[in-house]
Order: structure tokens, then C-alpha cells, then sequence
């Protein structure tokens, strides 16, 4: 869909499952963020078996890698290190590119237990 400035535009809108806000780019981060809107916590939420997917694709990209370059028992020792490097870079892609369009509340950052002081 296109904007009156021509400009593309995404076909989801990210919204505040609390409020109805609209998020900006900029307001959305991978682990939490505050909705400024109402100010409430909320957590972005992949799909299902999404950490399984990174998790597979990383660990079979640093271990591809490792065998091309490195032989030998050394391969194992260097493909950590080209693990951490996907990780990374994934992490790097998905906040550029791919931004989640669903959001869930988030719990809060520190549980009290319900005690009460006196």
C-alpha cells in the first residue's frame, strides 16, 4: 500500500493490545518495551517455534562455516565463536527488517510476592 507521498507503508499496523496505540519503529524493541501510549510493558511475540527456528539456523550456519574454513578438532573450538557471530547478526536483521506485528502484556519486572510492608 502506498502512502500520499508515494511512500510504502506496512500493510499491518502495530498496535497496543492494551490501548489500541499505534507503535512506531522506533518505540519497538525485541525483549520490552513501555507503550507510549499508556504506559504499559509489553513484549513483542513471534510465532511459534520461532527460538527453535534461530536456534537451528545459527547453530547450522556457524557449523557449516567452521567445517568450510577450519579441519580437524580445531573446527569445533572456532565454530562457537561463528555461532555467537549468527546470533548476533540475526539479532541485528530481525530489529531492522523484521519487526513483529503482534504484542502481548509483559509481567513485571520484579514479582513481590504479594507482601505488603507495615
Amino acid at each position: 500500500m502506498l502512502d500520499y507521498d508515494g511512500r510504502m507503508m506496512a500493510s499491518v499496523e502495530r498496535v497496543c493490545p492494551l490501548c489500541q496505540g499505534v507503535l512506531r519503529r522506533e518505540d519497538i524493541q525485541k525483549f520490552r518495551l513501555d507503550c507510549p501510549h499508556c504506559s504499559k510493558g509489553l513484549r513483542a511475540c513471534f510465532f511459534r517455534g520461532y527460538d527453535e527456528v534461530k536456534f537451528f539456523t545459527c547453530v547450522g550456519a556457524g557449523l557449516a562455516l567452521a567445517w568450510y574454513r577450519w579441519h580437524g578438532s580445531f573446527g569445533i573450538f572456532v565454530s562457537g565463536f561463528y555461532i555467537i557471530l549468527f546470533r548476533f547478526l540475526w539479532d541485528l536483521i530481525e530489529r531492522r527488517f523484521f519487526l513483529p506485528n503482534k504484542f502481548v502484556p509483559a509481567p513485571p519486572w520484579f514479582y513481590t510476592f504479594r507482601l505488603r510492608s507495615r
